[in-house]
């Protein structure tokens, strides 16, 4: 009785033994002899655009603004709308000083990609550029209208249209334009030097003081702390920004001009902030500061 229980047994372990050698023998032959799964053409491109576009970056990092403008051109041969790569073509033809080509570039860019603000924002920012003529700078204001319609709330858009408000003369919006970004960042030295610039070609030094005083506060201030120190702050954090350099030198040298016009330095301008010899300060407009 005992053998005919075992004998079943000792077949159902017999025909695992084989199914699973037979099935071993399978994988390891699969395995050994399947050759490598081939990469599909949009891999291919997708591998040598990447390769191409990160080479063009790093051109464009270490200063070589041909060769990445090279390079660039030949990763859009591959994948022609792709927006990182024809935004750094277009800022390394700018720095080339091909602004035309730049501006085909950015072109280019809005058309495939009409909604995105960044642009339309690029390309007014390259066509107010000092000196521009005045039909390109009222193409940039209704670029920057465009992006302010997107984004009615970034910062950006609203200086540079501030900026090219004033350099076609429209004194009254461009101030409105300044003091709508200083409402939501007061802090902003563009605004608070644009604003003062208006407020002395209007003939109003007393309301400029004010405004310059506070840009000079905030432009000289440090930013951290040595009795205080963190893993985030450097040297340079503990150092103030010289006066006379930078927007900083903008504004002292605007608050020297109040001076004239006001015949001295009202009392709430600090020592620091005034200039040894204000009536040696030209007034703006008959030579660059």
């Amino acid at each position: 009785m005992a053998i005919f229980k075992i004998r079943p047994l000792l077949g159902i372990l017999v025909i695992a033994t084989l199914l699973g050698g037979c099935g071993d023998g399978s994988s390891d032959h699969d395995s050994e002899d399947s050759p490598p799964k081939a990469r599909s053409h949009v891999q291919e491109s997708r591998a040598d655009f990447f390769k191409l576009y990160r080479a063009a970056s790093r051109a464009k990092k270490s200063g070589d603004y041909q060769e990445a403008v090279r390079i660039y051109r030949q990763a859009l041969g591959i994948n022609p709308k792709h927006e990182a790569s024809l935004v750094d073509l277009s800022h390394s033809l700018r720095l080339l000083g091909k602004n035309q080509e730049a501006c085909k570039t950015l072109e280019q860019l809005r058309k495939f990609y009409p909604k995105l603000p960044r642009p339309s924002f690029l390309l007014a920012d390259l066509l107010s550029q000092d000196g521009a003529p005045i039909n390109d700078l009222k193409r940039a204001s209704s670029l920057y209208e465009e992006v302010l319609a997107i984004e009615p709330n970034i910062a950006g858009p609203r200086l540079g249209l501030a900026r090219v408000q004033k350099m076609l003369g429209l004194m009254k919006e461009a101030e409105s334009s300044y003091q709508l970004v200083l409402g939501t960042d007061s802090r902003s030295l563009e605004a608070l030097i644009g604003l003062a610039d208006i407020h002395i070609a209007r003939q109003r030094p007393a309301q400029a003081v004010p405004l310059l005083v506070r840009a000079l506060k905030i432009g000289t201030r440090a930013q951290g702390r040595r009795d205080v120190p963190s893993e985030m702050d450097t040297s340079r954090s503990f150092d103030t920004d010289d006066i006379e350099s930078g927007k900083n030198r903008h504004a002292w040298l605007s608050l020297a001009r109040c001076a004239q016009a006001l015949g001295g330095y009202p009392a709430t301008v600090p020592t620091r902030f005034r200039h040894p010899d204000p009536a040696s300060v030209v007034p703006r407009g008959r030579s660059k500061d």
